[in-house]
């Protein structure tokens, strides 16, 4: 028999079985909320169209008494005026592959207007429950009660090697269905959903740094119910059937043996969310933590780890070895350590780090580790703040950070995907900024890079928001690749502060510097933009705007019609606005994000609200009493000086202990913070709530604040 003619067999016999255990379904049976079960209807994506047709068992409407009309909850389902209830699709264009009819597997309910019934419908995808159907066909012919687990499993290698290797479909649902074979995530998805029908846990792996195996490449590890565990390889190419292999595996991590015959863990292949690293693998010394070494398993299991223990063994700590550990709440650093490599607990926003006292390489400043010698600043830990809207919507809550005097280097990733900070001051002194240190912040102010930094590292400030640098430096190396052997097309630009580069970034600094040479270079961008029919126009962005660096005086950004953009170490970038006529003109300025400074004209009386809405970072309005400039300073929230009076009005700051953000220290506080320890509040002013002033919101701070109002009394 042809493999053409084997498959096709299968599936007939897979639309069998299918038909089989569906059972016929009523198209008028009345429903209401007290139904057991939801009504069943099925869709087929375009996707899917040329290789299958739904079987007639399986309805894809459902008629609805037609004398009353219906409400919907949940828009993957419609209803027409006649009470017909099928699902609702959407049009989805796809560059180079046109447009498709899709639709979406869920829950939907109907209420009749009059009636009150409620119709629950389940909604699913026929290419799915098809592809579902064929692997439970293969199981139920081929797994039998006698056969031991490594059996079960090489037979479940054996059905997804019955596949072609093919780069085109990534998933089981594809691979099944166009029976054009799969890659690696389409075994792998095979693969878990076999298990699963088995009784076994299993899950993916990232198996990237395996002998042979490519940048994406993924196999499954699989815990049997005796506590085995198994590495399950369905190969990388070929033709079906394909190789295979079934490994039994004698320890929960994998390691890689070091020059001084001790060994590093590549990776953590278990299940378990409470990992021991072991000091010792079969009599053999682990010193080392590799790269993502935890994180990667973290990523693929379903509940994700929440505690680490570190032996007295391991002196290094490798990259990203923790990297988006949210769940991750204490870990100890033993004082064995002597190298922590980059962004090795990027994104663990909910962590803890202790290192241990005696630890002779790294020490803790304010929840910032730091070389030992306070030279190098590493990485903030859990430096990220999120206020929750819902469930999944958050927004960042707002920091600047001073980097110490002393530090002369900032590390590599140090700061990556801080979407709190928004401001940093760095000190004179300070000789180098890292690769992607800056890499994803949310900058409203500008960069001052002292005099004494000799380079940025690739990407430093890649996507940071920063609106514009200040360079005092004329040899400052832009894009230094000496210390991370990388080039330009794998990091982007340096200073490409904007997501989507759709503002222009401003550099002053000393003309016929490197930074100088560098706005040149990148003055100007082409992109390409594709409109919803297919076509595509080329636009050219300004991407950097340079002025030249006056150390002692005024440096002119821009100027127009009365209005000017300059810059002093003073008051930092300010926009002057010196006739109501400028207002019109600007009403295209694309500075705001700059700007820190704005003084207004007695003569203005008004500013359009686009230009103020761009003036997100200004910190202070100057201008005469009484005038416009006041009232500007009210709408953007922000300090107002009285011009020529030298006399400011600041905003009232802040109470230390006012947890709860209303200006006022008072029991409502002492409850707020007593909430937040307790992990079930949040605060609102976490710097007024660091009542100690120690970096660390904790019970200490709960017992001065209480002190504090008792002696308020």
């Amino acid at each position: 028999m042809t493999k053409l003619s084997a498959r096709i067999k299968a599936v007939a016999a897979a639309l069998v079985f299918a038909s089989a255990v569906t059972a016929p379904l009523s198209i008028n049976a009345a429903v209401d909320e007290s139904a057991a079960e939801p009504i069943q209807l099925f869709f087929l994506n375009d996707t899917y169209s040329e290789y299958l047709t739904i079987d007639e068992n399986f309805p894809q409407s459902y008629q609805l008494p037609n004398d009353e009309k219906y409400t919907v909850r949940n828009s993957i389902i419609s209803v027409d005026e006649n009470g017909v209830v099928t699902p609702k699709g959407r049009e989805v264009y796809y560059i180079g592959e046109g447009k498709r009819f899709e639709y979406t597997e869920g829950k939907a309910s109907v209420t009749g207007a009059d009636s009150g019934k409620v119709y629950t419908f389940e909604v699913s995808d026929y290419a799915r429950y098809y592809a579902c159907s064929v692997a439970d066909k293969y199981l139920s012919d081929n797994i039998t009660d006698t056969m031991t687990d490594e059996e079960k499993l090489d037979a479940v290698c054996k059905f997804v090697a019955s596949y072609d290797y093919s780069p085109y479909h990534s998933e089981m649902v594809s691979m099944i269905v166009t029976d054009e074979g799969g890659d690696c995530w389409a075994s792998v998805d095979t693969v878990n959903y076999m298990c699963e029908r088995l009784g076994f846990t299993s899950r993916s792996r990232n198996a990237a740094n395996d002998p042979g195996a490519g940048s994406g490449h993924r196999n499954n590890v699989v815990l049997t119910d005796d506590g085995t565990l198994y590495m399950l390889e369905t190969g990388y190419s070929g033709k079906a059937p394909r190789a295979y292999d079934v490994s039994k595996c004698s320890s929960a991590f994998l390691t890689t043996k070091l020059s001084d015959d001790t060994l590093s863990i590549r990776e953590y292949i278990g299940f378990s969310t409470v990992v021991e690293i072991p000091a010792e693998i079969n009599g053999i010394k682990v010193t080392a933590l590799g790269s993502s070494a935890i994180s990667n398993a973290n990523r693929y299991l379903n509940s994700p780890i929440t505690s680490v223990t570190i032996p007295n063994t391991v002196t290094t700590i490798g990259s990203a070895c923790f990297w988006d550990m949210d769940e991750l709440k204490e870990l100890f650093i033993p004082a064995s350590v002597t190298s922590i490599e980059m962004a090795a607990f990027s994104d663990c926003d909910n962590l803890t780090l202790t290192i241990d006292s005696k630890n002779e390489s790294y020490t803790m400043l304010g929840n910032v580790i730091y070389t030992k010698d306070m030279k190098t600043l590493v990485e903030p830990i859990a430096f990220n703040e999120k206020e929750y809207s819902s469930a999944t919507s958050y927004s960042y809550v707002h920091k600047t950070f001073t980097v110490p005097e002393g530090v002369e280097y900032i590390g590599d990733q140090a700061f990556n995907n801080c979407g709190s900070l928004t401001g940093a001051e760095l000190p004179e002194g300070l000789r180098h900024i890292g690769y992607r240190s800056f890499y994803g912040c949310s900058f409203d102010q500008p960069i001052v890079l002292p005099e004494s930094v000799e380079g940025l590292g690739y990407a430093s400030f890649t996507s940071s928001g920063v609106p514009a640098y200040i360079f005092k430096n004329a040899d400052c190396v832009i894009n230094d690749t000496l210390e991370n052997n990388l080039n330009e097309q794998e990091s982007g630009e340096t200073l490409d502060s904007y997501r989507g580069g759709s503002l222009p970034v401003i550099i002053i600094a000393p003309k016929g510097s490197t930074a100088e040479e560098y706005a040149e270079k990148y003055r100007t961008r082409t992109v390409n933009i594709i409109s919803t029919d297919g076509t595509s126009e080329t636009e050219e962005k300004v991407r950097y705007v340079f002025a030249e660096y006056a150390p002692n005086g005024k440096t002119v950004i821009d100027s127009g019609e009365g209005w000017e953009l300059s810059y002093t170490e003073k008051d930092g970038i300010t926009l002057n606005i010196t006739a109501e006529g400028a207002v019109s003109e600007l009403e295209s300025f694309v500075y705001g994000g700059a700007v820190g400074t704005v003084i207004v004209d007695k003569s203005v009386e008004s500013i359009d609200k686009s230009i103020t809405n761009s003036l997100r970072s200004v910190k202070k309005v100057c201008g005469e009493k009484d005038t416009y400039a006041e009232t500007l300073a009210e709408t953007l929230g922000c300090e107002f000086a009285e011009t020529g009076s030298g006399e400011t009005v600041p905003p009232v700051p802040q109470p230390i202990g006012d947890c709860n953000g209303d200006n006022a220290v008072n029991a409502a506080d002492l409850v707020t913070l007593h909430k937040y320890i307790l992990g079930v509040g949040e605060l609102k002013s976490p710097e007024q709530a660091d009542v100690c002033q120690d970096f660390d919101i904790n019970v200490f701070d709960l017992v001065v604040l209480k002190a504090m109002l008792v002696d308020s009394l």
